[in-house]
């Protein structure tokens, strides 16, 4: 059938466009920007993971328009010395794994610093990231992003990631920081914006999105589905 020569190729509408805002969030604690070099410094670690609690950093929930459960709270700010995460999961972690994050509970990370929304495949300033609540063969947090021909470079160094856990009955708590030397583009004194999508893994159930749903779309190797965020 000739015709469907003419047909254009059919691209999943980004639901999530230009709709979303992380704020700044300073000062960043020397040991998580300087992880190799810097003493952990307890208080001011507390002390930055509970201002990014605030309401103003909190992401509202995509649960009604992806009919999903909203198990957990979602908490992101940027700083020019990187982006940090707090993630309160309101169910008891289960159980880990590496490199199947999704049989367990995990967190996959995905960042566009130029959130370039004509690109149709994985470039340059495109970041797949995997944080787990525990270590599973002593990985906890580490880079995974595949990418295309030239595009290629060498990934961020696991140990310059920051991911801290605390565990109840039924909640855990994730604390990640993702320094700005490990983010390939980033510069938020001239980009403004970003492309972030998260999908929270749980065990034996289905996972939170902060993208498109992964059900309908291979979002993960679709930069231009992931949300835009302005940095304000």
């Amino acid at each position: 059938m000739s015709f469907l020569r003419d047909v254009p190729a059919v691209v999943p509408y980004n639901l999530f466009e230009g709709q979303f805002a992380i704020s700044k969030i300073d000062p960043v604690p020397d040991h998580l920007v300087r992880k190799q070099s810097a003493d952990f410094n307890k208080r001011a670690h507390e002390a930055f993971f509970k201002k990014l609690k605030g309401e103003k950093y909190r992401l509202g929930h995509l649960s009604d328009l992806l009919v999903e459960e909203p198990f957990a709270e979602i908490y992101v700010g940027w700083s020019p010395a990187g982006i940090a995460l707090l993630l309160e999961v309101n169910q008891g972690f289960q159980d880990a794994f590496f490199p199947s994050v999704q049989r367990g509970d995990g967190l996959e990370l995905f960042i566009d610093t130029r959130d370039l929304k004509s690109a149709k495949v994985i470039h340059r300033f495109c970041h797949h990231f995997v944080f787990l609540p525990k270590p599973c063969d002593e990985v906890s947090a580490i880079e995974v992003t595949r990418f295309r021909g030239e595009d290629t470079h060498e990934l961020c160094k696991s140990d310059d990631l920051t991911c801290m856990s605390e565990f109840g009955r039924d909640r855990y708590v994730m604390q990640i920081f993702i320094p700005e030397y490990a983010l390939m583009g980033y510069d938020p004194s001239q980009i403004q914006k970003l492309g972030l999508g998260l999908l929270l893994h749980r065990k034996g159930d289905e996972p939170l999105h902060y993208l498109a749903s992964t059900t309908e779309f291979h979002v993960q190797r679709l930069p231009s589905l992931w949300p835009s965020f302005k940095l304000l």
